[in-house]
């Protein structure tokens, strides 16, 4: 009954959870989002102690995660105990971060881990919500106010100028919209290059329409994601040919999708479609790898060891496009930034002020760097604020309560007591995956995991979407013996 339960609350957050926006839609969304996350999982918290009471199943046999774990609880609570703040640590003081929430991400962990099994049907529901929300995405590129979720005839278009970040979708903020990507589409092509067949080629063409929608947003940080997935991953992951042929399919999945991106052309007048040259190089690229991919399987040729060739040649790719950015630096955007930093120039003003606000967190994380200020109370420390003036003369100002960096977050906020146990989690679940590297139901869990670690390093990390997290998390830690 205890594995029952946990299934259903897994399938109603990974199904529903995502699509949930209350009744105010942005005005209000991370205080519905919180509100739905907290009563269906202490709802479920409480029904799986009664269970396994009953069925006098509590006995657990520690792993190296849940320890971790405990030992980051331990260090939120102590920086909880000793912030000046006091009851602002609970709940939070800005973004619903508090204690509070942590304790919940906590026991989420434990009880998927120890109670959760993963099976396809939940990757089938996350694939339902991601796809309604790409479908909402859609709608509002075209310049409309879908399900209206911006308030009075505010659109898409109107960010920046109306009002201050960024929404899109039924996640909101552009950043966590990307970060939610970096969970499903590792996850989604990570089923389909490990176990095949077609009951994951749904999962596959759910990535497409996913990443399609993240090259839309812009948001560079999923794309950096991604890339740490693919880096980390691929070697661990293509073991054998058929894995191999599956890889060059699902690159051409997203080859196709990007090829698809840059052919339609949003506004808030609609959508065209152009085929430019880029269009025509990413749709070849997509139909060579689809076409290598299809040869391959039944090509008639033995691969020996083809993950440590795939590692020797993603490193010569990464130094050939480093290389490339430091010899023929772009003019703008996230490419131009990363070839000033190569050749050693930084501006504060790099990823949309991150740098700004990283040396903000830094001098503040000199001044507690043990204990922090407690959950979520850098609201209440700094005094940063970004204003501009938009064209209609209205001036948009945000108060910073968020490092833009989890890491740093963390370590503000919880201070190194809670930081490390935080870092020790990730290295002993990169361990896991090391040594149980032949599932074929950890691998795309793991991918998932690793991109959401690279896109932390610009990410929010917002309740809105932290559950999701969590739950991947433990299921990472459960490693069933029945696969589906």
């Amino acid at each position: 009954m205890t594995e029952k339960l946990t299934h259903v609350y897994m399938m109603l957050m990974l199904g529903l959870f995502p699509l949930w926006v209350g009744w105010s839609g942005y005005s209000n969304l991370t205080a519905q989002k919180y509100g739905f996350f907290t009563a269906a999982t202490v709802l479920w918290l409480a029904l799986l102690l009664v269970c396994a009471l009953r069925e006098r199943d509590l006995r657990f046999q520690l792993t190296a995660g849940q320890r971790a774990v405990c030992a980051l609880t331990a260090g939120l609570c102590l920086s909880a105990l000793c912030s000046p703040y006091g009851a602002d640590t609970l709940v939070g003081a800005g973004r619903y971060d508090g204690l509070v929430t942590w304790g919940l991400y906590a026991a989420i962990f434990w009880g998927v881990s120890r109670y959760g099994r993963f099976r396809l049907s939940q990757a089938y529901a996350l694939a339902a919500g991601s796809l309604v929300n790409c479908a909402v995405a859609v709608v509002q590129l075209m310049g409309y106010n879908c399900l209206w979720l911006f308030p009075g005839e505010l659109t898409y278009y109107d960010a920046g100028t109306a009002y201050t970040g960024e929404f899109l979708g039924l996640i909101g903020n552009v950043d966590v919209l990307a970060a939610c990507f970096c969970l499903t589409i590792p996850l989604f092509l990570g089923l389909y290059v490990t176990l095949g067949g077609r009951q994951t080629a749904p999962l596959a063409a759910a990535a497409g329409l996913n990443f399609f929608i993240l090259l839309e947003s812009g948001v560079a940080g999923g794309l950096a994601g991604l890339l740490l997935a693919v880096l980390v991953g691929a070697p661990m992951v293509l073991t054998d040919r058929e894995r191999l042929s599956r890889g060059l399919t699902a690159l051409a999945v997203l080859a196709l999708s990007a090829a698809a991106s840059q052919a339609a052309v949003f506004s808030e007048n609609g959508v065209r479609i152009e085929l430019c040259k880029l269009f025509w190089l990413l749709l070849c690229a997509g139909g060579l790898l689809a076409v290598c991919g299809h040869f391959l399987c039944r090509a008639a040729v033995r691969l020996e060891n083809p993950g440590i060739k795939l590692a020797v040649l993603e490193l010569l790719c990464v130094i050939a496009a480093l290389a490339a950015l430091y010899a023929v630096p772009p003019a703008s955007g996230t490419l131009g930034e990363l070839s000033m930093l190569l050749h050693g120039q930084v501006s504060d003003t790099f990823g949309s002020n991150r740098v700004t606000i990283w040396k903000e967190v830094w001098g503040l994380i000199r001044e507690r760097p043990i204990l922090g200020g407690g959950p979520d109370t850098l609201r209440l420390r700094t005094e940063l604020t970004f204003s501009r003036y938009a064209e209609t003369g209205t001036k948009l100002t945000v108060h910073l309560d968020n490092a833009h960096n989890e890491y740093l977050n963390l370590w503000v906020n919880g201070g190194l007591v809670s930081l490390v146990p935080y870092l020790a989690l990730i290295a002993a679940t990169l361990r896991r995956w090391r040594q149980h590297r032949g599932h074929p139901m950890l691998a795309p869990l793991m991918l998932a995991l690793a991109a959401w670690w690279g896109q932390a390093l610009f990410g929010l990390g917002l309740c809105i979407l932290m559950p999701l997290l969590w739950i991947l998390w433990g299921l990472a830690w459960s490693m069933p013996k029945d696969c589906l």
